[in-house]
C-alpha cells in the first residue's frame, strides 16, 4: 500500500477456540474518528471475518485429508460404532473386488471367509469398544471367493467428549508374503530331510 497512514485501527481475528490468527487492520490517511456503531460493526466484521478464515483452513486440511486416503496404497474402511461400513477407499475396492455401493450400508463380515478362529474377532472387538487399537492377520473372502490374507490395524476414532464415533481401518494384502514364506518353509524344511 502507497500510503503513509496517519491514523489505523487494528482488530484481533480470532477462530473458535480464541486463539489469534489474523488482524483486521482499517487505515486512513487523515486522523479517524470511530463511532460506537461502527466500533460494534468492526467487532462483527473482525468476528466473521475469523470465522470464514478458519472455516477455509480447516476445509482446505480436510480436502488433503481425503485425498491422501483416496489416493492410498492401504486399503482403508471406515465404520459406525454399530460395525456398518460408511466408508471405504478405491484401493479396498480393488483388494476385494467389492465395489463401494456394495459394501457401504454392510458388515465387515461380508469379507470374512470361515477361515479365521472366531476368538480373534472377540479380541479385536474387546480392544475396540474399549478405546484400544488392534493389529492383527485376518484370512478374508473376495467377491469371486479366492481367498487373501491381511494385515488389519484398526483404531477407534473419538469424538471431543472421548466417545467412540466411528473406527477406522487400514488394511494390506499380504497374500504373496505369506505364500513366499510358507515356500521358503517347506523347502528348508525339505532340505533338511
Amino acid at each position: 500500500i502507497n500510503m503513509h497512514a496517519q491514523s489505523y485501527l487494528g482488530m484481533p481475528l480470532y477462530n473458535g477456540d480464541g486463539k489469534v490468527i489474523g488482524i483486521l487492520a482499517i487505515l486512513d490517511d487523515k486522523p479517524m474518528t470511530v463511532e460506537p456503531e461502527t466500533m460494534d460493526l468492526i467487532h462483527s466484521l473482525a468476528a466473521r471475518a475469523g470465522i470464514e478464515i478458519e472455516r477455509k483452513i480447516t476445509q482446505s486440511q480436510l480436502n488433503k485429508l481425503s485425498l491422501a486416503v483416496e489416493h492410498s496404497p492401504s486399503a482403508v474402511m471406515i465404520t459406525n460404532t454399530d460395525g456398518i461400513i460408511e466408508y471405504i477407499n478405491p484401493k479396498l475396492s480393488e483388494m476385494t473386488g467389492y465395489s463401494e455401493k456394495e459394501t457401504i450400508g454392510k458388515k465387515p463380515d461380508l469379507f470374512k471367509s470361515g477361515e479365521t478362529d472366531p476368538a480373534i474377532y472377540k479380541e479385536l472387538w474387546n480392544n475396540l469398544l474399549s478405546g484400544k487399537e488392534w493389529h492383527g492377520e485376518l484370512q478374508n473372502t473376495k467377491k469371486d471367493g479366492d481367498l487373501y490374507w491381511v494385515r488389519e490395524f484398526i483404531s477407534p476414532i473419538f469424538d471431543q467428549e472421548g466417545e467412540i464415533t466411528h473406527f477406522v481401518a487400514m488394511k494390506e494384502d499380504i497374500t504373496e508374503s505369506k505364500r513366499i514364506n510358507e515356500e521358503i518353509t517347506h523347502q528348508a524344511s525339505h532340505d533338511l530331510l
